[in-house]
């Protein structure tokens, strides 16, 4: 195995560990006990710490560095380095504090693997049609209509961009995953807004719609491993 092979691998491991982690931390320590709410964040970290996985196992760190970086490294490193870039600061109130350093340093570790990495990957000319990115599409959509938190452009942008480089690298069940991990969710957000009796008209429409592609996501990973073992096993017979 190349010297680059092992800082991606261990680079896109240490990450995923420490992302899983620092959410169950999280999770465990959150003031607002919303049970419905912590499972479907729960889950969205194991979906997304599998589709790392399956970079790995596929041996796509390429797209597992790229996606490592954009949903976790980067965006937690930035809030150790902004402080300390803005005002000088340098706080270690809590755990998350030493969890924001790690990650920074991470964030750094992961740009020099992804050049590593592409300097030694050869690329394969692929043919694209618009259902291969119908995925990144509906991601962006939803969350640029449904997502609650402060910044939904930011996220929509960050999440669909994770999986179209997944795809354009060829790492299919990475994309998968990432896809699976926006909606999953969805229905425990739901339920959460039934039990603190503060569902509106609209959170229905959320439910639906996101429920559906959630169910899209789990059909379109079951035909991928069933192609997958057919062209295994056409191999295999010639």
């Amino acid at each position: 195995m190349k010297k680059n092979e092992i800082l991606s691998i261990v680079t896109i491991g240490l990450s995923a560990i420490l992302y899983f982690v620092y959410n169950l931390i999280n999770l465990i320590q959150s003031k607002e006990f919303n049970l419905w709410t912590n499972v479907g964040a729960a889950f969205y970290t194991i979906l997304l710490v599998v589709a790392l996985a399956y970079a790995v196992m596929e041996k796509k760190n390429l797209a597992g560095l790229a996606v490592t970086m954009l949903k976790i490294t980067i965006p937690y490193g930035t809030k150790f380095l902004n402080p300390l870039l803005t005002r000088g600061l340098v706080e270690f109130d809590v755990a998350a504090d030493y969890f924001y350093l790690i990650f920074a340093i991470l964030a750094v570790v992961s740009i020099v693997a992804l050049i590593l990495e592409a300097n030694n990957t050869q690329f394969v000319g692929t043919k694209y049609n618009f259902k291969t990115f119908l995925g990144p599409l509906l991601v962006l959509s939803f969350l640029l209509l449904f997502n609650r938190g402060k910044s939904p452009a930011e996220t929509a942008i960050i999440s669909s961009l994770a999986e179209v480089i997944s795809l354009l690298l060829l790492a299919v069940m990475t994309a998968e995953f990432l896809f699976l991990s926006v909606f999953i969710s969805v229905p425990f957000d739901f339920v959460q807004l039934v039990v603190n009796d503060e569902v509106q008209t609209l959170d229905y429409v959320y439910l639906v719609v996101g429920v559906g592609l959630l169910l899209y996501g789990v059909y379109a990973l079951i035909a991928h491993i069933k192609h997958a073992q057919h062209e295994e096993h056409e191999q295999l017979v010639h």
